[in-house]
């Protein structure tokens, strides 16, 4: 996936950039259909197999069981869904910013208790950092930490504003996108008008890409 900083035009302007928003689409869209297949056939499936053996007593717990589940997933994929399209008005604004990895020893220790803190600079003070935290991806349980750890160990790309929000894509896995906030919760995220330190482009940008009040449900989510 190329460093679209360089040519402009979004996230999605470049063929990488499109390519993986597709494959996270389509990781999600088949995860949504594939739950809401066994929320409706699955316990269905189970009762009709398993009640000439064992009575429909134990039929009905194994599908209740299974129903549980397949319910969870299709709740946790259908906000995953929610989240991947509050990305686009991001992915749309901002392009990607190619973020290496940091190996140092300080930053190893720092991070080693809160995996999911990332520092990345002040569009408009380049000597600042502003700490952000990924959210949780509801679809990814087990892959959540080592999707983390990847991004630390090997860089990632960043496309956003790290003082409003963004999107993070790993190298090792691009496609497993994740939401990312400020670290910070004070008066320069409710404010409704341009905070005196961001520029008017800066903030511009961020109300195009619908994160200049991140304190809003769309990233507190």
């Amino acid at each position: 996936m190329q460093n679209t900083s360089v040519h402009g035009g979004g996230a999605l302007s470049g063929p990488g950039g499109r390519s993986v928003w597709k494959r996270a689409r389509r990781r999600v869209t088949f995860a949504c259909a594939g739950w809401a297949v066994g929320l409706f056939v699955v316990p269905v499936a189970v009762q009709a197999a398993v009640e000439p053996a064992a009575g429909a007593g134990p039929a009905w717990g194994v599908a209740g069981a299974v129903l549980v589940c397949a319910l969870v997933g299709v709740c946790a994929a259908a906000f995953r869904d929610v989240q991947q399209r509050r990305m686009r008005p991001v992915l749309t604004a901002y392009e990607w910013q190619e973020v290496p990895a940091d190996t140092s020893k300080r930053h190893k220790a720092a991070v080693k208790h809160a995996a999911a803190h990332f520092t990345l600079p002040d569009p408009d003070h380049p000597e600042r950092r502003v700490g952000v935290i990924a959210r949780r991806a509801p679809t990814m349980w087990l892959s959540w930490k080592r999707t983390l750890e990847g991004a630390r160990r090997d860089g990632f790309w960043f496309a956003g504003d790290p003082r409003f929000g963004g999107v993070i894509a790993p190298r090792h896995r691009p496609h497993l996108l994740l939401m990312v906030r400020p670290k910070r919760d004070d008066a320069f995220l409710t404010s409704a008008e341009r905070p005196d330190d961001v520029s008017e482009q800066a903030w511009q940008r961020a109300v195009r890409a619908k994160v200049s009040r991140p304190v809003e449900a769309t990233w507190t989510m």
